[in-house]
């Protein structure tokens, strides 16, 4: 069960824009339009049942990159994008504004049936209707994410760089360090996201465990509990402090 330091929230999934090439992590308008449209936000909602206790998606920008922003014209125009669909652990690419959600409507059912056949590598999942979409596995054994709003809450956008640049420098000494462009398998990915849970809990980390299945969302951190983060809750998948704690989500591991 989910173990909050607050009011008991639903389980919680989690859909990445990409970060453009714009300064800052505000998606544009006609983005953050889309993809609030594409939320589901109750157990009414018959899309997506396969998702298990959760029936709610958590949409959100990240500074996670692509090649292509620096080489197809659409992405840098922000008409197109890639999103990364967690805890999949699937990179669904050249999504369009315009096709999103239909694209979305096809690959999460998909999904949630090989992650119930616990098929242990994905199989080429295309589609004739979207021949440009690519749909291929992370290999990353996690993603770490660092709230790093600036305007929303000064704390954030201040410990959140000191925080990611200590935590770079400890993934390098473990050999567990990846970017965007490292695609070796069972690394760690960091990344900034847009703003998350309230002025109340500054300073968030949410991880995301490929292995266990685990989301586990901490408050209040500083760059001192970094090295903590990493050892014993990454390597040792999931050890959690109660006073750092705001959730801690158990979903069905994927096998691939």
């Amino acid at each position: 069960m989910p173990h909050s330091l607050g009011p008991r929230c639903p389980m919680v999934y989690m859909l990445l824009f990409l970060q453009t090439r714009v300064t800052g992590l505000t998606t544009p308008p006609e983005n953050r339009k889309l993809w609030r449209t594409r939320s589901i936000n109750g157990p009414e909602t018959p899309k997506f049942a396969g998702l298990g206790e959760s029936t709610k998606i958590k949409v959100t920008v990240s500074s996670l990159l692509s090649l292509k922003l620096e080489s197809d014209a659409e992405y840098m125009d922000q008409k197109r994008g890639d999103v990364l669909l967690l805890p999949f652990f699937v990179w669904v690419r050249n999504v369009t504004i315009e096709n999103a959600g239909k694209v979305l409507d096809r690959v999460v059912p998909d999904l949630i049936k090989y992650r119930d056949q616990q098929v242990t590598e994905l199989p080429d999942i295309s589609y004739a209707e979207f021949p440009e979409v690519d749909v291929k596995p992370d290999p990353s054994k996690a993603y770490v994410f660092f709230c790093s709003h600036r305007t929303r809450d000064k704390k954030c956008g201040v410990t959140a760089p000191i925080m990611k640049r200590e935590m770079d420098m400890h993934l390098r000494d473990l050999g567990l360090y990846r970017d965007f462009s490292d695609d070796r398998p069972g690394g760690v990915q960091v990344a900034f996201v847009n703003h998350i849970g309230g002025h109340k809990y500054a300073a968030n980390v949410i991880i995301y465990l490929k292995s266990s299945g685990k989301n586990i969302w901490l408050a209040r951190c500083k760059p001192l509990n970094v090295v903590p983060i990493i050892d014993q809750c990454i390597v040792e998948d999931g050890k959690v402090w109660p006073e750092k704690v705001r959730q801690v989500q158990k979903f069905k591991a994927v096998e691939w």
